[in-house]
């Protein structure tokens, strides 16, 4: 990976950053892969759950990750949480740093795979007592598909999720959006807009509402990216 782009200066170096993550990544356990990217012009690691465990016959394990990144302050290197720049461990102590991503990854997985309510209300859970617990509705677990977990995208801008329309193949969703369908996935992987799957083992969809709102968020010369749709969340007052 480059160190850096030709006309950006950057005031700590990557090199280092990009050491720590990578030695981060090997002190994880199998079934996590990792990758790589820019934010704001530092490297940061995503790390996603591959796992081929199912909870059920024939339905796949939910979409689980963390993006991770490393900075210098106070004197030291720290791993910090993406999301909002939280320390949750020093640079040296990957063992420590490792069981944190790991418990937030399992947190997740067990979130995701709990019943909840349909969009009608059905489950005993109201709707806004959801949205302040701010976790990502599920399609009420039955062993069948279709599956739909709803993004943080759809959830605060009051879309529906559960529902039979509207879902658009990645290839077009990716022509919409103006991006690419690996950045569709990933954004999915964060949390941040929902997906459709019809049948195990088959392909996701996107949900046409809820990529239009995304689609305003782009700035004149500023391309979308999972940091503008968190930064436009938290213009609403959450913290995505």
């Amino acid at each position: 990976m480059p160190e850096a782009t030709a006309d950006v200066g950057l005031v700590v170096p990557n090199r280092e950053r990009l050491a720590y993550l990578t030695h981060l990544a090997e002190h994880l356990p199998a079934g996590l892969s990792t990758s790589y990217s820019y934010r704001a012009h530092e490297v940061v690691m995503h790390v996603v759950s591959v796992s081929t465990i199912r909870s059920r016959k024939d339905e796949p394990p939910p979409i689980a990750g963390v993006t991770v990144g490393c900075r210098y302050e106070a004197g030291a290197w720290w791993f910090v949480r993406n999301g909002n720049g939280s320390r949750f461990a020093a640079a040296n102590n990957l063992s420590e740093a490792a069981g944190v991503i790991v418990r937030a990854i399992a947190d997740q997985l067990r979130r995701r795979t709990v019943p909840h309510e349909r969009a009608d209300g059905a489950g005993g859970r109201s709707v806004s007592a959801i949205r302040t617990a701010r976790t990502a509705e599920t399609t009420p677990a039955s062993g069948r598909h279709p599956l739909t977990v709803k993004g943080r995208v759809a959830e605060i801008y009051g879309v529906p999720a559960f529902v039979d329309r509207g879902w658009m193949k990645p290839r077009f969703a990716a022509l919409l959006v103006q991006v690419t369908i690996v950045s569709l996935h990933h954004w999915a992987t964060e949390g941040l807009v929902s997906f459709r799957q019809e049948r195990p083992k088959g392909p996701i969809r996107f949900l046409r509402r809820e990529l239009l709102i995304v689609v305003g968020m782009r700035s004149e010369g500023v391309p979308l990216s999972d940091e503008v749709i968190r930064r436009q969340l938290e213009g609403r007052g959450v913290d995505a």
